[in-house]
């Protein structure tokens, strides 16, 4: 059985950093951030990693954002939330 969550955050320090460990476990890993430029660096780092582009202070985007999440990856287990809003 493969483990699959959602990093909410995660081109940040600390959600990168989550992303890491999470993937060096064999993770399947739906990243999700709003730079474009760093989620692709983070696919293209770690190949269990799928990158969405996303401004979760947007409730719209957000919905769209999970509805694709769960289209792609069929379910998920867990979700960590490592973003900060100013």
């Amino acid at each position: 059985m493969q483990i699959k969550g959602i990093v909410v955050g995660a081109t940040g320090s600390i959600g990168k950093q989550i992303v890491a460990d999470l993937s060096n476990k064999n993770i399947t890993v739906a990243s999700i951030g709003r730079d474009k430029k760093k989620l692709s660096e983070l696919t293209l780092q770690y190949n269990n990693t799928v990158g969405y582009r996303c401004d979760i202070t947007n409730t719209k985007n957000c919905r769209l954002t999970i509805k694709k999440i769960l289209k792609d990856l069929k379910e998920i287990d867990f979700i960590v939330f490592a973003h900060g809003v100013g």
